[in-house]
């Protein structure tokens, strides 16, 4: 019998909100080319006791319900800005009240991913100050990409 999908990002809240580390394969495209819908694997930690960032990825639930992942654009004392890496367009102000979690490390093509590590970091702020031209740069990835084939 396939999961239902909603309950599993139901379980995740729940599980993060009692402080328990999860990990799971998420889905869409929001934050290609770093994590690969249903190959690649996040780990989240629960986000007490965290100090949010610029360049945080975070788990967080959208006004219709929705459990997202993507990254901190711009953080203040009490909300975030959040976009994915595949997007273009920040969304925000996002209550911290609705954020569950960080990501503490990611598998990437079966390679374990620190987010503590110096590739890592320095991948997400190159990406951030690249993030207006995200877009254009998308496109042209893609087109080469189709290109190869």
């Amino acid at each position: 019998m396939k999961e239902d999908n909603s309950q599993k990002k139901h379980n995740i809240e729940e599980l993060l909100k009692n402080g328990i580390t999860v990990s799971f394969k998420p889905m869409g495209y929001s934050m290609y080319p770093m994590i690969v819908p249903d190959r690649d694997e996040v780990t989240i930690a629960s986000i007490k006791g965290h100090q949010i960032r610029r360049g945080d990825v975070l788990v967080y639930r959208r006004p219709a319900g929705k459990l997202i992942i993507h990254r901190v654009y711009k953080a203040t004392s009490d909300s975030v800005y959040m976009i994915g890496d595949n997007e273009h367009v920040v969304e925000g102000p996002i209550p911290k009240s609705v954020v569950y979690g960080y990501m503490t490390s990611f598998s990437h093509n079966n390679r374990h991913y620190s987010t503590r590590n110096i590739i890592y970091k320095a991948y997400y702020n190159i990406w951030l100050l690249l993030i207006n031209f995200s877009e254009p740069i998308g496109n042209l990835v893609h087109k080469l990409k189709k290109g190869r084939k």
